[in-house]
């Protein structure tokens, strides 16, 4: 079991961590650069836990919590998240060096915030964006966001992609919230469109869709000004392009 809590820095050395559980409380930061991280159990980050380098493995296996006014820095790194990962604080994932790696569900809760920046990102499970939660592509087009299981963002959540970087939906996706694309994204949409959003808003990026036997549906019409058809699609909706 590993604690961090008070002020100032810690920060890991060599050889690394290994540890059951990982808590950084709040007011305490936690630095990992060149050398291993290994959580067997859960982690809970109250304070601040940056990943920096890509030199040796970051694990962690158990569920991950990003409480209020936590921060979760994911800088020139690969690690892999192996079971859950619920952020009431904020995550970002600011370097495009290496591949962050997502293997559990991953829930942005209200008031949580998740910026891929700079980033290579791989979501192989649900992705669910909460009402009062955002996720946002921001700051910088490197990296290509990947989201392999369905993503929903619930109503009163967002995605808010205001950089022109490449984002690959590999399974459904249901919007209820707010989608306001600022910026000219290239997005592939290989399952079905659900589009129920408070606000819809597609940038001039492409916005291709793949796949056979698919869908667009739900309450709110489609405009895309780039689109690109490579499957098969029933438009049950309302597709202005």
């Amino acid at each position: 079991v590993l604690t961090m809590s008070g002020a100032g820095l810690k920060t890991a050395g060599t050889p690394g961590v290994t540890a059951a559980t990982l808590t950084v409380n709040g007011g305490a930061s936690f630095t990992v650069g060149a050398f291993t991280l290994d959580v067997n159990g859960t982690t809970t980050i109250g304070g601040t836990l940056s990943l920096t380098s890509n030199t040796g493995a970051k694990t962690l296996d158990g569920a991950v919590t990003v409480n209020s006014g936590g921060v979760l820095t994911l800088a020139a790194s690969s690690p892999t998240f192996g079971a859950a990962v619920n952020i009431s604080g904020t995550m970002s994932c600011t370097v495009n060096t290496g591949t962050k790696t997502y293997s559990g569900p991953v829930t942005v809760l209200n008031g949580g915030i998740v910026n891929l920046q700079a980033c290579t990102a791989t979501f192989t499970n649900t992705v669910t964006v909460n009402s009062g939660g955002a996720l946002r592509f921001i700051t910088a087009a490197t990296g290509t966001k990947t989201f392999n299981g369905t993503v929903t963002i619930d109503s009163g959540g967002s995605l808010l992609p205001s950089q022109a970087t490449t984002v690959a939906f590999n399974a459904d996706v249901t919007s209820n919230g707010t989608w306001n694309e600022t910026a000219a994204v290239v997005m592939g949409f290989a399952g079905n469109l659900t589009n129920n959003s408070s606000s819809w808003t597609a940038g001039n990026g492409v916005h291709t869709f793949s796949g056979a036997s698919k869908t667009i549906s739900g309450t709110t019409a489609v405009v895309i000004p780039n689109t690109t058809i490579t499957g098969t699609r029933t438009n049950v909706n309302t597709l202005t392009v």
